[in-house]
């Protein structure tokens, strides 16, 4: 969307402050190796400096614990000082004022090792330490080249499409921190850098309470503090909402969106409908009547939606999780769902005389048509509008489906046997582009892949995770842990063992491909791949089905799944060519029902849930023929 250059041009020079309470231009801290240049910032809780190391001369960005005065906590105000040698100093010796200030010491130090436990994260700042001196804390971050968001907005006058693939980022970069189990609480244009790829959250306080928040402050002043905020009390990931809220007004305010609907409207890619919905229902003061997630306002912004009544239903969404194109509208006193079916295009490899109309403002980059089994397989495409985009990658025996937010995809932690593959890529527009490919092998024959014992794992967090796999030989094997939502090889691994104790890997709730290995005297096999999904301990795991998509089913044939100790599983099928549909529901523990000979026989839709009481899982759909 913006070139690098152009990016790097725009980053604002650098004026420093003044402050008699900050540290001198010169300056080194204590014994560090980092010399301060200028005082950048005098925020709530700190001097925001740039600094130097005067080891490697590399610029940092180096935040200093100092609360401003009326800083309040826990009805204590602080009120500190700096002494000539640039300690920080309480005033008063009153034991409540140091006891505050020491738990507030400790409370940003251990905020600080906590960013820098996720620092890896590509949306989030590179924290490269934290060390205690001059009697208060000190973070060192790195240096952003790139314009935050305020900055962009100041030096360009952005296009509806523009801003709305900014928000898209944003919404990226949030819920990817969020999957990490943090809130940001301080989501700001001033806190967002924009690279040419992607944005960058400045540092935040990942604790669960607001404690660099002071009781005092006013949200008239800063209007992305959430009213919960000033409260001292636990906050969850609403209090982002309320600030994705505030930075979505903020750019409909840029682009006239009030004063000019009727132009915005016909933007390609916005619709009015969604922003308002989006807007009035994430900055409600009452946090539990907000939207309740990051994946909800993607949602709304990503698909379709039928706007009735002032409320918006969703009619088609992506879940990054797996392919599960369906509505859900109530459920009924038997306890079965009831489920609208939509078609569901089937990808046919064998058929060469496909026609696929590309848009010229829609193309692949990567023009290869063969990969080598060992070597990189990156694919890349072009869009006007940077957007996120829906990957269903099929062969003869597999059929992966992940949502993207980059350009490009890297496909070898799919783990991708030699064959011939097609990659479909879709953006929110529905526009599609298709590369057909094969993967090929230099080598006459490989060895033969390691066998899971199962195709399919699901586990709550709490419970154990464990899964085995078995081979004639005692070889080393290499798993590679796929996470389906970062759309990263998390975890490249390599043991002797057969079994694989998934709690040290500590995964979060989420989808991922594991493709296993096996090496021999420097030759390596073929892959085998699992499937995995966690799931938090407050909801349903998704049903296992123990039949195929696309297969075949006789009548009087048993449709059978993984058993689960409680609730039941619901089924509806659906014919593809009638619409006629039968439900079924029985106790989940059976694992098994029995396809009753009246059934009609043709392709169908087979729409499959589990429930317990009031808990519902995601549903899972697969398009069975039944024959006579």
């Amino acid at each position: 969307m913006f070139h690098l250059d152009e990016l790097l041009k725009m980053k604002p020079k650098i004026n420093g402050i003044e402050n008699m309470n900050a540290l001198s231009d010169g300056e080194r801290i204590g014994d560090s190796p980092y010399v301060v240049k200028k005082t950048l910032h005098r925020s709530n809780d700190s001097f925001v400096y740039l600094a130097f190391h005067s080891v490697t001369d590399s610029h940092v960005i180096i935040k200093e614990f100092f609360p401003m005065i009326g800083f309040e906590y826990q009805n204590i105000n602080l009120r500190l000082k700096r002494s000539d040698y640039g300690e920080v100093l309480l005033p008063n010796d009153e034991i409540e004022g140091i006891r505050a200030f020491h738990q507030l010491k400790r409370y940003y130090k251990e905020s600080a090792n906590y960013l820098k436990g996720i620092s890896s994260e590509k949306h989030l700042v590179t924290v490269i330490e934290s060390f205690e001196c001059n009697n208060t804390v000190y973070v060192v971050l790195e240096y952003l080249p790139y314009p935050t968001l305020d900055t962009l907005m100041k030096e360009k006058i952005l296009l509806p499409r523009q801003v709305m693939t900014i928000f898209q980022m944003v919404l990226i970069a949030v819920e990817s921190i969020h999957k990490k189990g943090y809130t940001i609480k301080t989501l700001k244009p001033t806190n967002i850098y924009i690279s040419d790829t992607h944005v960058i959250i400045g540092d935040f306080n990942p604790l669960k309470r607001s404690y660099f928040i002071s009781q005092s402050s006013d949200s008239k002043q800063n209007p992305f503090i959430a009213p919960e905020l000033l409260s001292d009390s636990i906050v969850n990931e609403t209090v982002d909402i309320y600030n994705l809220g505030k930075i979505l007004e903020l750019f409909m305010n840029h682009i006239g969106y009030h004063m000019m609907k009727e132009n915005v409207q016909r933007s390609k890619g916005f619709n009015p409908g969604k922003i308002d919905y989006i807007l009035s229902n994430s900055m409600n003061e009452n946090p539990s009547e907000r939207l309740q997630s990051v994946s909800e306002i993607r949602n709304l912004l990503n698909h379709r939606v039928v706007i009735k009544n002032n409320r918006i239903e969703i009619v088609k969404w992506f879940l990054a999780a797996m392919v599960v194109i369906v509505a859900i509208y109530s459920v009924n006193r038997s306890g079965i769902i009831e489920m609208i079916p939509w078609p569901k295009e089937v990808v046919v490899l064998e058929e060469s005389n496909d026609v696929i109309i590309q848009s010229s403002n829609f193309r692949f980059i990567t023009k290869r048509n063969s990969f080598d089994f060992m070597d990189a397989k990156m694919i890349r495409w072009i869009d006007e509008f940077d957007d996120v985009y829906e990957i269903n990658l099929t062969s003869d025996n597999r059929h992966i489906t992940i949502v993207v937010s980059d350009n490009c995809i890297d496909l070898d932690g799919f783990g991708l046997n030699p064959g011939a593959y097609r990659l479909s890529v879709k953006n929110t527009n529905m526009d599609e582009i298709v590369l057909d490919f094969e993967i090929v092998s230099k080598h006459s024959k490989l060895i033969s892949a390691p066998i899971c014992d199962f195709e399919n794992y699901s586990f709550y967090q709490s419970a154990s995770k464990r899964m085995t796999w078995t081979s004639k030989t005692d070889n080393l094997f290499r798993i590679m842990v796929y996470d389906c939502t970062l759309q990263e090889v998390v975890y490249d691994i390599k043991t002797e063992q057969t079994t694989l104790d998934l709690d040290v890997l500590n995964l979060n709730r989420g989808r991922y491909l594991l493709s296993i290995q096996e090496y021999e005297e420097g030759k390596e096999s073929l892959y085998d791949q699992v499937n995995l999904e966690i799931f938090d301990d407050n909801e349903l795991k998704t049903p296992i089905m123990l039949i195929e998509d696309g297969g075949k089913l006789r009548l009087g044939d048993e449709i059978r799944w993984q058993m689960l100790s409680l609730g039941d599983i619901n089924i509806r099928l659906v014919h593809e060519e009638t619409g006629d549909f039968v439900d079924y529901s029985t106790p989940s523990h059976i694992g098994f029902i029995t396809l009753p000979t009246e059934a009609r026989t043709g392709w169908h839709h087979l729409y499959v849930s589990y429930t317990n009481e009031q808990l519902s899982s995601k549903i899972v759909e697969l398009r069975v023929q039944i024959v006579d």
